[in-house]
């Protein structure tokens, strides 16, 4: 090593931004089907909530956005739910639902993602 480099925490408007820059290539992807996605504020919050590790910082979101939104995004287009020209609208909604660590206690309520 030749030196060390000191790096301050993302605050939760970076993190948001980290996010909507991970949806670009999603939005990609729906535009060459001539669909769009649009991501609201408590959807950011929400996939943070559900991929957001102090311990890897926003590097698993990519993974979340995979996991979950593409594949829900897909499922929805192979049903015949979405077509052509559509939008999809993303929000965050609270879950009654508990995340919990290795040793069983809760941690926070869950976000889950609307589509819509």
């Amino acid at each position: 090593l030749s030196a060390i480099v000191m790096f301050n925490a993302l605050g939760l408007n970076e993190l948001e931004k980290v996010v909507q820059k991970s949806m670009t290539g999603v939005r990609k992807r729906l535009a060459t089907q001539n669909m769009s996605v649009v991501l609201d504020s408590s959807g950011s919050k929400a996939i943070l909530a559900n991929s957001y590790d102090p311990n890897y910082g926003a590097r698993p979101v990519e993974r979340y956005l995979e996991s979950t939104v593409v594949t829900t995004l897909s499922r929805m287009l192979i049903s015949g739910e979405l077509k052509n020209g559509s939008t999809v609208y993303i929000s965050g909604v609270e879950s009654d639902e508990d995340s919990y660590d290795d040793t069983n206690i809760p941690l926070q309520k869950k976000a889950r993602l609307t589509y819509r």
